[in-house]
């Protein structure tokens, strides 16, 4: 049931979908998607002025698509047609101003607090783009927007520019070297002890006219990769879409690959995070500068006991390192390391000389 909560707006807009494989009925329903989408753009699109604005309006215009019930309803629709390998639908809409606006405010404080209160991991974002004759292209928008769409599954968010500008630099991301790369980056250069990345790359495949529109197919390849444990998960798809000019089409496309990858990866990101708090985490505390004759060795393994933490073993090895097998109830490494600082004055974030990926927390005793 629609709520005609204060100034509604009416109008009779029209949304246009590629016809992939044939498949008539799913590109009718995405133009009408599309339809309500860009009228909920329209309404919101006064009520922003910043890049920043952009991307949580998008957000917002997300979440109301998907429930409009109460948001915009549906009237009648006026015409649906073939053009070429485009469906176009033409409908007629009410969209109240008042939720609408009053939903922009709300989505934007339930984010910012969400920045700054997740109990979940914080998660980096870096996405890249390359147009179809493979330059780099903007994706600050696009940014923005995964960062805001993994913030809305519950997680603290930062773009990560450095990782950003390594990927943009680089072409083949099959090279496993490429990976280690931009892990080994993230991992040195975290910016609000984030535990996790999210890094994706959005190229454009093909453009083409279809009568006075425009077609654009993206290729989607995004990977959530965990920096503190081996766990990653990866998306991969290509998405098409229709544009009043090429530009359009193409940041079209982006929209959907960007939307579809991000909310596949948060739904991941979530049910792991879930599963961390559930089995806890197990590590190796590496300590330099403490002897083994030193009687303030047995004080840290007292007090890593008061922080919840099931030692398993303990010993000197023979570069004179005190070594600390834990398990503990933590949903990251970077938790339980913040969590050591905090309570353990003496020790001090020590320097992580392994070469290659490593799931041991290293300090410096002082």
């Amino acid at each position: 049931m629609f709520m005609a909560t204060g100034i509604c707006s009416a109008e009779v807009v029209t949304g246009y979908a590629a016809i992939t494989n044939g498949n008539i009925e799913t590109a009718r329903e995405q133009a009408r998607n599309n339809a309500m989408r860009a009228f909920v753009e329209q309404e919101i699109g006064v009520q922003i002025n910043s890049q920043m604005d952009v991307s949580m309006g998008m957000v917002i215009r997300d979440k109301i698509s998907k429930e409009s019930n109460g948001y915009v309803k549906l009237n009648r629709v006026i015409n649906e047609y073939e053009e070429g390998g485009i469906f176009v639908s033409k409908i007629d809409v009410t969209a109240s101003d008042t939720l609408i606006r009053i939903d922009l405010r709300d989505v934007k404080r339930s984010l910012e607090m969400l920045s700054e209160n997740s109990n979940y991991s914080g998660v980096a974002v870096a996405v890249s783009g390359r147009d179809e004759n493979g330059r780099v292209e903007d994706m600050a928008r696009i940014n923005y927007y995964v960062q805001d769409k993994i913030q809305e599954a519950g997680f603290r968010t930062v773009v990560n520019d450095t990782v950003r500008s390594y990927m943009d630099r680089t072409t083949d991301f099959s090279n496993l070297n490429v990976g280690a790369e931009i892990r080994r980056l993230a991992r040195t250069n975290r910016e609000a002890e984030e535990n996790a990345l999210v890094r994706g790359t959005l190229n454009t495949v093909d453009v083409h006219s279809v009568g006075s529109r425009y077609v654009a197919t993206v290729n989607a390849s995004f990977e959530l990769v965990a920096l503190d444990s081996n766990y990653s998960a990866s998306f991969s798809d290509y998405f098409s879409a229709v544009g009043r000019d090429r530009f359009d089409a193409i940041a079209n496309a982006e929209e959907i690959a960007a939307r579809t990858a991000s909310e596949n990866l948060g739904r991941k990101a979530l049910e792991y995070e879930q599963s961390k708090i559930a089995r806890g985490i197990k590590t190796t505390i590496v300590i330099t500068g403490i002897s083994n004759t030193d009687p303030r060795a047995e004080d840290i393994l007292q007090s890593l006991e008061g922080l919840r933490c099931k030692i398993g073993r303990s010993s000197f090895n023979s570069r004179g390192e005190f070594v600390i097998a834990v398990s503990a109830p933590y949903t990251s490494l970077e938790d339980l390391r913040r969590e050591i600082l905090r309570s353990i004055p003496s020790l001090h974030r020590g320097i992580d000389n392994e070469t290659s990926y490593s799931e041991k927390l290293y300090f410096s005793f002082q």
